[in-house]
């Protein structure tokens, strides 16, 4: 059934390739079948259709090690832009991530050209609503502090520029 749903995927604008639909399937597969899952992840991440979208649909999974390795790979690639790495903070994706590997995750993000305000989201999400915050995301946030550059010109229209 994903090989239908895979090809049909071909004729579909890319920026309508991870609808409800392709998102519900991942989601709906890995609760059912995580091995399975896994495996479309691990197809998905060098797929020509599909490695452009890999964030979104990986955090229609539990991220696990293998789904951190995958989106620093994913990050590595190139293929995914940048700021396609925001999915990571919504909901309550970043809550399910083990601290080591979000912080990772979020460093690798922040270092990369034009990625300080993607990191800085999704550090803020794994913070909003937390009672326990634990000392990798404390260390974490205090190094995006020290290393954040606080240039409008850099950071955009968002809240992260001086005002």
């Amino acid at each position: 059934l994903w090989d239908r749903v895979r090809n049909g995927l071909e004729s579909v604008e890319v920026d309508k390739r991870y609808s409800r639909f392709v998102r519900g399937f991942i989601a709906s597969t890995s609760k059912r079948n995580s091995e399975i899952a896994e495996q479309i992840l691990e197809e998905a991440l060098t797929d020509e259709v599909l490695a452009p979208g890999f964030p979104i649909l990986q955090t229609e999974a539990t991220i696990t090690d293998a789904g951190i390795r995958r989106l620093l790979q994913s990050l590595s690639d190139g293929v995914a832009p940048l700021w396609i790495y925001r999915y990571l903070g919504y909901g309550r994706v970043p809550h399910t991530i083990q601290d080591e590997g979000l912080c990772n995750l979020i460093r690798t993000i922040f270092y990369q050209q034009n990625g300080q305000s993607v990191a800085i989201e999704i550090l803020h999400m794994r913070l909003h609503g937390s009672e326990d915050i634990r000392t990798p995301i404390i260390s974490l946030g205090q190094e995006l502090l020290r290393e954040f550059i606080f240039d409008r010109e850099l950071t955009g229209r968002d809240n992260l520029a001086y005002p």
